[in-house]
C-alpha cells in the first residue's frame, strides 16, 4: 500500500492566479511530482512509523495533527502535518522549518502548514478504517477539488445542466447579468445548497421547486457548501454538487417521508464509537437514505 510524502515547497496562488487554465490535469499533476513522493507501507503501524519519521524525525517535540482532506461516499483522505499553534510559527521559522504550500492547500485547519505532511486514505466502509494504496491521479484531483468546484444549473424545460467554478457560483457570470438574479439557500442533509434565481423570467422551474418550499421561476444555478461551524466561522468551504447526485437530492426532497435534516445517526462524523472514530459524510447519508426508502 502507498501513502504520499508532501515535501515542503512555496506554492502559493494569488488571486489573479486562480484561474481555470492553472488547475488542468497536465499543470497540478507536473507541480505535485516535483514535491510528492509516494511510499510503500505494509500496514498501519509503518505507515504511523513512517509519518513520524518524515514529519518531525528524531525530535518528537512538536503535535501532530490529522486533517479531513476528503471523504467521499467510503473514501477518506487524510493529512498529517506538524499542528502549530499560531504562538510557534516564529519558532517554526527560526529552526528553518519550510512553508508546505501544497500541505497548506489540503489541511482543513485554515493555517499554514510546515514542514512535511503524509497524506493517506482509508477505506471507511463499514466502519472498518483500512488503510488503502493512494496514487497520483487521486492526489491530482483532490488538489484541483480545493479549487474548483461543480454546481448545476436547473433549467425551465426539466434539463439539468454542469458547470465549474472557484470563487462562488456565479463568479462565471458577467456584471451586467449578476443583478438580475436573486439568492436564497436551502439546507439538506446537513448541507447548504446555494440557489441563485433568474428573477426576470415568467416560466416555472418545476425543479428547482422539488428542493425549495417558495415557488420559483426561471433558470436556478446551485452550488453546495459547508454549514458554518459557528458564529465566527467566515470561511466558506464548497463541496461538489454534480448531476448524478442532485437528481438524487430531487428524489429524496420528492419523497414526503424522508426527513430533510440529519437524523438521529446520522450526525457522528468524527466521534468515536467503542474505541473506533466514525465518518460520515452527504454522499453516504444519501445513498443510505435512497436505499433505506
Amino acid at each position: 500500500m502507498k501513502i504520499a510524502v508532501i515535501d515542503v515547497n512555496d506554492l502559493k496562488y494569488n488571486e489573479s492566479e486562480m484561474v481555470h487554465p492553472n488547475f488542468t490535469q497536465e499543470k497540478i499533476s507536473d507541480i505535485l511530482s516535483d514535491y510528492i513522493t509516494l511510499k510503500e507501507v505494509s500496514n498501519e503501524n509503518e505507515m504511523m512509523e513512517a509519518i513520524v519519521d518524515e514529519i518531525v524525525g528524531n525530535e518528537n517535540e512538536y503535535p501532530i495533527h490529522t486533517a479531513t482532506t476528503k471523504n467521499v461516499y467510503d473514501d477518506l483522505y487524510l493529512t498529517c502535518h506538524i499542528s502549530p499553534s499560531k504562538e510557534m510559527y516564529d519558532e517554526l521559522k527560526s529552526k528553518s522549518i519550510k512553508f508546505n504550500g501544497i500541505a497548506s492547500y489540503l489541511t482543513d485547519v485554515g493555517l499554514r502548514i510546515y514542514g512535511k505532511a503524509v497524506l493517506f486514505k482509508l477505506d471507511t466502509k463499514n466502519d472498518a478504517n483500512k488503510l488503502k494504496s493512494i496514487t497520483m491521479e487521486e492526489i491530482t484531483d483532490i488538489f484541483i477539488n480545493r479549487f474548483i468546484h461543480k454546481g448545476v444549473i436547473l433549467n425551465t424545460n426539466g434539463s439539468i445542466d454542469e458547470f465549474k467554478f472557484i470563487f462562488n457560483p456565479v463568479d462565471w457570470i458577467s456584471p451586467s447579468e449578476i443583478n438580475k438574479y436573486k439568492y436564497h439557500e436551502v439546507e439538506i442533509l446537513g448541507k447548504v445548497f446555494m440557489l441563485f434565481i433568474d428573477t426576470t423570467a415568467t416560466t416555472v422551474n418545476d425543479v428547482a421547486n422539488k428542493i425549495c418550499s417558495q415557488s420559483l421561476k426561471g433558470r436556478v444555478i446551485i452550488g453546495m457548501r459547508d454549514q458554518y461551524s459557528d458564529m465566527n466561522d467566515t470561511e466558506v468551504r464548497y463541496e461538489d454538487i454534480d448531476i448524478d447526485t442532485f437528481k438524487k437530492v430531487i428524489t429524496l426532497c420528492s419523497d414526503p417521508m424522508q426527513a430533510r435534516s440529519l437524523v438521529d445517526g446520522e450526525d457522528t462524523s468524527g466521534q468515536v464509537v467503542n474505541g473506533k472514530r466514525m465518518y460520515n459524510n452527504f454522499h453516504k447519508i444519501l445513498k443510505n437514505r435512497l436505499s433505506s426508502s
